[in-house]
C-alpha cells in the first residue's frame, strides 16, 4: 500500500472516529444524571486521551509522509514541534496502558458487586463523595507517575528532517533506542499482564453470575457477555502494541517498517472502542424514550 493511499485512508477512519468519540461523549454528558458511575468518567476520559493519541500520531507517522518540505504545513515539523510530539507520543503511550487497566479494574469491581462480594460491600457502603474523591485521586496519580520518565524527552536534542529517500519527515531523537525505552516497555508489558488478568477475573465472574442469576437468552446476560468480547479485544489490541514496541528495540527489523507497524498498532490501539460499542449494541440495554443506536452502544456497558 503506497504511503498517500494509507494516509487517505488514516484520514477517512480517523475522522469517523472521532466523530463518533464526540457523539458518545456529548451523549453520556447529555444524561449524566444516567451515566454518573466511575466508569463512565474513566470511558470519557480515555475517549479524548484515544483522541489525542490518534492526532499526535497522524501528525508524526501519517501527515509526514504526505507533504513536502516546500509545503506551508511544514512549519509542524520544526524542531521545537518534534520536542513535544516525541513527548507526548512517550506520555500518552503510558496513559493508554494505565486508562485501559483503569477501566478493566473497575469493571472487575462491578462483577464482584454483582456476586455480592464481602470486600466490594464495604466500599460500596462508604461515603459516595469519599469514593469519587479517592477514585479521582487515584486515577490522577496514576495518569501524571510517568512524567518522572517521559520528562528526559524535554531535555534531550530532537529534531526533524525531510528524507529524499524515504519521501517524509523524520523525527530524530539525541537517545538511543534502548534507553528511551528503558521504562515504557516494562511498563506496559506489566499494565498488559495486569490487564489480562484482571479481565480474566471479570470474564469468571460474569459466567459464574450470568449462569446461576439470569436465563440463557436473557437480555442482562447478552450485555455481560459483550462486555467480555469488548475488553477481550482491547487486550489483544494492547498484546499486539506491547510485541511492536519490544520488536522495535530487540528486533533486527527495518526502522521503517517498524514504524509503520507502530502506527498501525497505535491508531487500532486508539479508535477501536466505539466501533466494539457499536458492533454490540443490540444487545444493550436502552435508556427510557431513547432509541437512538450510538446511545445504545454506550449502554452495552451495564450501570453499575
Amino acid at each position: 500500500m503506497s504511503a498517500f493511499v494509507f494516509f487517505v485512508l488514516s484520514c477517512i477512519y480517523g475522522l469517523l472516529t472521532l466523530f463518533l468519540n464526540v457523539v458518545i461523549i456529548h451523549i453520556i454528558w447529555k444524561h449524566r444524571s444516567t451515566f454518573k458511575s466511575t466508569f463512565y468518567y474513566l470511558f470519557v476520559f480515555d475517549a479524548i486521551l484515544n483522541m489525542i493519541t490518534f492526532i499526535n500520531t497522524f501528525i508524526m507517522y501519517h501527515l509526514s509522509t504526505a507533504i513536502g518540505p516546500e509545503n506551508t504545513l511544514a512549519t509542524i515539523y520544526s524542531n521545537q514541534g518534534a520536542q513535544i510530539e516525541v513527548f507526548l507520543s512517550y506520555q500518552l503511550a503510558f496513559m493508554q496502558y494505565t486508562s485501559t487497566f483503569l477501566i478493566s479494574l473497575n469493571r472487575v469491581f462491578v462483577c464482584y458487586k454483582l456476586a455480592n462480594s464481602g470486600i466490594i460491600r464495604i466500599w460500596d457502603h462508604t461515603n459516595k463523595k469519599l469514593r469519587y474523591t479517592l477514585s479521582f485521586f487515584f486515577m490522577v496519580i496514576c495518569y501524571l507517575a510517568p512524567v518522572g520518565d517521559t520528562h528526559r524527552l524535554l531535555v534531550v536534542d530532537a529534531y526533524t528532517y525531510y528524507s529524499r529517500e524515504q519521501q517524509q519527515f523524520m523525527f530524530v531523537i539525541q537517545m538511543k533506542l534502548d534507553d528511551q525505552f528503558l521504562i515504557l516497555n516494562p511498563f506496559i508489558f506489566t499494565m498488559t499482564l495486569f490487564s489480562l488478568f484482571v479481565n480474566i477475573q471479570s470474564i469468571r465472574k460474569i459466567f459464574r453470575f450470568t449462569k446461576t442469576h439470569f436465563n440463557n437468552n436473557s437480555r442482562r446476560q447478552k450485555t455481560e457477555v459483550s462486555l467480555v468480547y469488548w475488553t477481550l479485544v482491547t487486550c489483544a489490541s494492547q498484546v499486539f502494541g506491547v510485541t511492536i514496541s519490544f520488536l522495535r528495540v530487540y528486533g533486527n527489523f527495518d526502522d521503517t517498517s517498524m514504524l509503520s507497524l507502530l502506527a498501525i498498532c497505535s491508531d487500532f490501539l486508539s479508535l477501536h472502542q466505539p466501533w466494539i460499542l457499536l458492533c454490540f449494541s443490540k444487545d444493550a440495554l436502552d435508556l427510557p424514550g431513547s432509541t437512538a443506536p450510538v446511545l445504545t452502544s454506550v449502554c452495552v456497558i451495564e450501570r453499575p
